[in-house]
C-alpha cells in the first residue's frame, strides 16, 4: 500500500500534469449514502453523510467547437448507510424475553477509478457520464450494542457501476470555480462473505466544490 500511494503521488506532480493534461479539477466534498441490503440480518436505516475528495486531469478535449471532455477521475469516496439490527434478550432461563433493534452507522471507504466523457454547456454549465470501478480500503462500524463482528475481508474488493451529474465552472482566468452534484450507482454486489452471500449495493450522492486549472492548450 505504502509504494502504491508514492505511486499515485509521482503521477500526479506538477510537472506531470503539465506536460500530459490539459485541465485539473480539484474538488473536495461530502457524499449521502445508502444501500439496498439483501439480508436477514441487517436492514437499511437511512442515510449517512461522508466525506468526498477528488482529482480529475482532462486527458484531450474534443469537437467542433471543443466543447467535450475526456476526463480521468480519481476519487477517495466514504460510502455505506445506516443499518439497523435486531438485539435479542433471554431470561435466567434461556427463553426469550423480548427483541428490540439498534441502528448505527456503517462506513466503507473507497478508492474510485471514473473515466468520463464532460460537455460543456453555455461556457459554465456541463453534464459528465462514465463508468466507474471502486477498490475497498476500509471498513468500520458504530455499533455498540450489537455484535458486528464484520470486517474489511467480507466484502468484495472491487465493486463497479455508473457515475453521471452535473455542475458549473465559473471564471475568465486559468483558475476557475468549480462545483458539482454527482450521482454513483452500483451495478455489481458488495457481499458479506462471512454471513453466507448476503449482499448490497451502494447508492451516492456526491456534492463537491473546488477549482478548475487550466495547465495549456493542447488543441
Amino acid at each position: 500500500m505504502r509504494y502504491l500511494f508514492i505511486l499515485i503521488l509521482s503521477f500526479f506532480s506538477v510537472n506531470l500534469f503539465s506536460q500530459a493534461f490539459t485541465k485539473l479539477s480539484v474538488k473536495p466534498g461530502f457524499s449521502i449514502s445508502n444501500q439496498k441490503i439483501n439480508s436477514s440480518v441487517y436492514k437499511s436505516g437511512g442515510n449517512k453523510l461522508g466525506l468526498a475528495f477528488t482529482v480529475e486531469p482532462t486527458i484531450f478535449t474534443f469537437g467542433k467547437n471543443k466543447q467535450f471532455d475526456f476526463n480521468a477521475d480519481l476519487s477517495f469516496i466514504q460510502k455505506g448507510g445506516i443499518h439497523s439490527s435486531a438485539i435479542y434478550s433471554y431470561d435466567q432461563w434461556g427463553q426469550l424475553a423480548g427483541v428490540g433493534s439498534e441502528s448505527y452507522r456503517v462506513t466503507l471507504n473507497y478508492f474510485s477509478i471514473a473515466p468520463s466523457f464532460k460537455v460543456n454547456l453555455f461556457k459554465v454549465l456541463f453534464a459528465k457520464v462514465g463508468p466507474r470501478i471502486d477498490v475497498l480500503s476500509g471498513f468500520s462500524s458504530k455499533a455498540k450494542f450489537t455484535p458486528d463482528t464484520r470486517a474489511k475481508n467480507d466484502f468484495n474488493n472491487t465493486t463497479y457501476g455508473i457515475t453521471y451529474g452535473a455542475g458549473i465552472s465559473v471564471g475568465k482566468n486559468n483558475v476557475k470555480f468549480i462545483a458539482e452534484f454527482i450521482g454513483q450507482n452500483d451495478f455489481s454486489y458488495s457481499y458479506y462473505k462471512a454471513m453466507g452471500n448476503h449482499h448490497f449495493t451502494n447508492h451516492s450522492y456526491i456534492v463537491q466544490a473546488g477549482v478548475l486549472i487550466i495547465l495549456k492548450n493542447k488543441n
